[in-house]
C-alpha cells in the first residue's frame, strides 16, 4: 500500500513550495542552510530576538543576500499566518531535515504530526508550576516541546518565555534537527538570555546511552514531564534495506540472484551489535528478541521521570499487545499509578506510512506507592486540524490480569465491548492450554528458501501456498497469473482442488527437511498471517491438503496430542476460528498480522472438539472444506450453523452476536442491497436469523422481520458469506 500524504504537508504546501523555490535560487538546489536561515529570520520576527542569535549554532550560512533573506522571511511569515497552524508549530514542521526512505526505515524517524503534538501536550497538565522540568529525549525539531509551551502558557508571552528559560530540555542525535528545534522554540521567546539558555539545554547526544547523567546539571532528581515520539524501528538492517540505501531499485520479495552484497553491510551490522550490547547494560525489562528503539525509550522515560512525574509518548501499539513487550508492560503498569492510552491508526494521515499502522498516545503518572487507578482506554475524535477526547473505557488491573496474564490490553471501544471480551474469556479456555494445545509451524521461508523456488511443476516438486491464496475454508482461493513479489498478479478462482492449484512457485521435495516432508504428508490447518483488524475478515483459515507446502505467511496447525482425534480437532479449530465470534476477539488484539502468540492467548469455547458441539462444528467445517460441489447457499447454511454453535460454545446470546457483527462493516459489498438501502446486509441478517431460530429467547416479530429481509435479498440474488474480493455475484 502506498504511503499517504500527511495532512500538515497539505496545509503548508504553499509555504513549502515557496521555500523550495528560494532554496533553488540560492544554490541551484535544495539547501538546508538556506531553509534554516530563512526560518530563523521568521523566528526572529515573531520573537524580537535578533536572527544572528537564533542562528548562532548553525555551522554554515546560505548564499542568500540580506535583503533577499528579509524579504523571503516576511513573505513566508504572512503565508504562515494565513494557515490554521500556530507559527511556532509550522516552523518545527518546516525545519524537519529531509530523510531518505532508508533513513526512515532504519532509524524509525517519522516527525510528529501537529495534531498529535497538541493532543499529547494537552493531556499532561492544565497549568504551569514554577520549578517544573520538561524533557523530550528524542526531540527532533521540537514540535512536542513547542506544543507543551503553547499549552502551558495559554497565549501569555511572558509565561512562555519563563517556561522556555526554566523548563524546556531536549536531546537528539541530529544537529540539523536540534537547530530546527531551537528556531521553532525561540519564536516563543522574548529575550536573548532565554534563547541562550534554551540553546544550552538542546543537546546533541544519545539519550539511550547517557540516561540521567546527561541532565544532572538541569534535573538531578528527574523530570516532571517526559514527552516524546521516539524512533519506532528495530536495531537491525536487512539486506533488502541495505541494497535500497545504496541505490539498488528493487521490490520486497524479489530474488537476490546476481546481486553482490556490499562489504559495508557487514561493518554496519557489527556497529549495530556493539551498540546493542552497550544498551543492554542500561535497560533491564526489554525482554527477548530484537532490540526495538521505542521499547528502549519507554523504559528510558520511567528512568528520566521523577517520582510522581508524568510521561506522554507516541509509540507503536505493540507496547500493549506484543509478546516481546510483556516485561516492559509489567514494569510500566507496576510503576505507574495512572495509565491511559488511545489506539490510533494512520487513516487521518498523521504520517507518510501505511494507513493501517496502529500506534498509541499514552499518558502515565509514576507512583508505585500510590493507589493504582484503572487503566483507561481513550476514544478520540479526529479532525483535519485537531484531535478531541470523546470517551474513556476503564479497565481494572485485577480484571485485566485475570483474563490476560501477560497484561496485553484488548482494543475495546466501550464498556459493553470490554464486558463482552471479558465474558468470552471467562467462558472460554485459552487456546494454548491443554485442551487445544495447537502445534504451529512455518514450513518454508519465502526469503531464506527463495533460491529453491521453481516456476514449473514437476514430479518431485510440490505446490507452494502463499498467504494471499488462503481464505476462509479455501486453501487456493487465488491463482497466480504473472509477475513476482509485490508486482505479482493474482486472480480469484471459484473452487479448490489440488489439481487446480496455480501457485507462483513450486518447491523441490529434496530441499525439504525430513520433519517438513512428514508434515506435508498429513492433513493440517493453515491460516493467512498477514491480515488486519479492519479487513473484511481478519482470520482466514483453511484445511491444507497433503503434498502441498506452505510459505511462512501461511503457518500450519496440527494437534498431535489428540492422536486418533486429530482430524476432529483440525476441522473444529477451522470452524471456530473462522466464526464471527472468534474473529471479533482476534480483532481486539491484532493489527496487521495474526501471529502464534496472539492466537495462543485467545479463548476458545470450553467444549472439547470431541464434545457434541465440537463434533458438529467439525463435521460442518469438514463438509464445507472438502465438497466444492456444494451450492453457495448450502455452504451458507452450514456456515450459519457453525456461527450459532460457536456462539453457544462461548455462552453468548443473540444480542451479543449483534454487537459482534457490527465490527464487520465491509461484508457483502458486492451483493445487491435491499430496495432503499445503500449496502447489502445479507450475511448479517442470515446469521442472525439462524441464531434466533436455534438459540431462542427472541420475539417472533424479530424473526419474521429477519426472515423477510433474507427472502427478499435472496430473490435479488444476494448470497451470504461471499468475500467481496471474489468479484460480483
Amino acid at each position: 500500500m502506498s504511503a499517504p500524504r500527511p495532512v500538515q504537508d497539505e496545509i503548508l504546501e504553499e509555504v513549502k513550495v515557496s521555500l523550495q523555490r528560494i532554496e533553488a535560487e540560492s544554490k541551484g538546489n535544495q539547501d538546508p542552510f538556506t531553509r534554516l536561515e530563512i526560518l530563523s529570520y521568521i523566528s526572529s520576527l515573531l520573537s524580537g530576538v535578533t536572527q544572528d542569535e537564533i542562528y548562532s549554532n548553525t555551522p554554515m550560512r546560505s548564499t542568500l543576500q540580506k535583503y533577499k533573506l528579509k524579504s523571503a522571511a516576511e513573505t513566508l511569515l504572512k503565508a504562515l499566518q494565513k494557515t490554521s497552524l500556530p507559527p511556532a508549530l509550522s516552523l518545527a514542521i518546516l525545519a524537519e531535515p529531509e530523510n531518505s526512505v532508508f533513513d526512515k526505515k532504519v532509524n524509525g524517524v517519522y516527525y510528529t504530526d501537529f495534531r498529535l503534538a497538541e493532543y499529547l501536550a494537552g493531556q499532561l497538565s492544565a497549568s504551569w508550576l514554577p520549578g517544573t522540568k520538561i524533557v523530550d529525549p528524542a526531540c527532533g525539531t521540537g514540535i512536542l516541546l513547542v506544543a507543551v509551551v503553547l499549552k502551558l502558557s495559554n497565549g501569555k508571552k511572558n509565561l512562555a518565555d519563563r517556561i522556555l528559560r526554566e523548563a524546556i530540555c531536549g536531546a537528539d542525535l541530529s544537529k540539523g534537527a536540534l537547530n530546527g528545534a531551537k528556531i521553532a522554540l525561540s519564536s516563543l521567546a522574548k529575550s536573548i538570555g532565554t534563547v541562550r539558555l534554551l540553546g544550552n539545554r538542546l543537546r546533541c547526544m544519545d539519550s539511550l546511552l547517557v540516561l540521567r547523567n546527561g541532565w544532572q546539571d538541569v534535573a538531578p532528581k528527574g523530570f516532571d514531564y517526559v514527552i516524546g515520539n521516539p524512533p519506532w524501528e528495530k536495531l537491525k538492517i536487512t539486506r533488502h534495506e541495505w541494497l535500497q540505501s545504496t541505490g539498488v531499485k528493487r521490490s520486497y520479495g524479489e530474488s537476490y540472484s546476481g546481486i553482490v552484497e556490499l562489504s559495508g553491510l557487514k561493518n554496519k551490522l557489527l556497529d549495530l551489535q556493539k551498540y546493542g550490547e552497550a544498551l543492554d547494560t542500561n535497560f533491564l525489562v526489554q525482554g527477548n528478541g530484537e532490540r526495538d528503539l521505542y521499547k528502549l525509550f519507554v523504559e528510558l522515560s520511567t528512568i528520566l521521570a521523577k517520582p510522581n512525574g508524568r510521561i506522554g509518548l507516541i509509540v507503536p501499539a505493540g507496547l500493549i499487545r506484543a509478546q516481546g513487550t510483556s516485561n516492559l508492560r509489567a514494569h510500566v503498569f507496576s510503576n505507574c499509578s495512572e495509565f491511559d492510552f488511545a489506539i490510533l491508526d494512520n487513516r487521518p494521515r498523521f504520517f507518510g506510512i501505511d494507513t493501517r499502522f496502529k500506534f498509541l498516545t499514552l499518558h502515565a503518572t509514576l507512583g508505585k506507592n500510590r493507589p493504582m487507578q484503572p487503566i483507561r482506554i481513550n476514544q478520540l475524535g479526529y479532525g483535519r486540524t485537531s484531535i478531541t477526547l470523546q470517551n474513556r473505557v476503564p479497565i481494572t488491573r485485577a480484571g485485566l490480569s485475570k483474563i490476560r496474564p501477560d497484561l496485553s490490553v484488548p482494543e475495546v471501544k466501550s464498556i459493553a465491548e470490554w464486558r463482552l471480551f471479558k465474558k468470552m474469556s471467562e467462558n472460554g479456555v485459552r487456546m494454548g492450554d491443554a485442551l487445544w494445545n495447537p502445534q504451529f509451524t512455518r514450513e518454508v521461508d519465502m526469503t531464506q528458501d527463495s533460491e529453491n523456488f521453481m516456476h514449473e511443476a514437476g514430479t518431485e516438486r510440490v505446490p507452494l501456498l502463499e498467504g494471499r491464496m488462503v481464505h476462509q475454508y479455501r486453501f487456493s482461493a487465488k491463482r497466480h497469473i504473472e509477475g513476482t513479489g509485490r508486482k505479482a498478479l493474482w486472480q480469484w478462482q471459484e473452487t479448490d482442488s489440488v489439481k487446480n492449484i496455480r501457485p507462483q512457485y513450486y518447491f523441490p521435495k529434496t530441499k525439504l527437511s525430513s520433519h517438513i516432508l512428514k508434515r506435508i504428508s498429513s492433513k493440517r490447518a493453515g491460516f493467512c498471517d498477514i491480515s488486519g483488524q479492519t479487513n473484511e475478515r481478519t482470520m482466514l483459515s483453511a484445511r491444507i491438503p497433503q503434498y502441498v507446502v506452505c510459505g511462512n505467511k501461511v503457518p500450519t496447525v496440527m494437534f498431535p496430542h489428540a492422536h486418533e482425534n486429530e482430524d476432529v480437532f483440525i476441522d473444529a479449530w477451522i470452524g471456530i476460528v473462522n466464526s464471527f465470534a472468534f474473529d471479533w476477539l482476534l480483532r481486539r488484539v491484532a493489527t496487521t498480522t495474526v501471529n502464534f502468540f496472539l492466537l495462543l492467548d485467545l479463548p476458545m469455547p470450553k467444549s472439547s472438539p470431541t464434545s457434541l458441539i465440537g463434533r458438529k462444528i467439525g463435521v460442518l467445517s469438514e463438509t464445507i472444506s472438502n465438497n466444492p460441489e456444494l451450492s453457495l447457499w448450502q455452504r451458507a447454511e452450514y456456515r450459519a450453523e457453525i456461527e450459532w454453535l460457536a456462539l453457544k460454545g462461548y455462552s453468548l446470546g443473540v444480542s451479543e452476536l449483534e454487537m459482534v457483527l457490527k465490527d464487520f462493516p465491509l461484508l457483502d459489498r458486492r451483493q445487491p442491497p435491499l430496495p432503499g438501502e445503500k449496502r447489502s446486509t445479507i450475511t448479517r441478517d442470515f446469521v442472525l436469523l439462524r441464531a434466533c431460530e436455534n438459540i431462542g429467547g427472541i420475539s417472533e416479530s424479530k424473526i419474521r422481520n429477519l426472515r423477510g429481509r433474507v427472502d427478499v435479498a435472496r430473490c435479488l440474488g444476494a448470497i451470504p458469506f461471499i468475500p467481496s474480493d471474489s468479484g460480483a455475484f
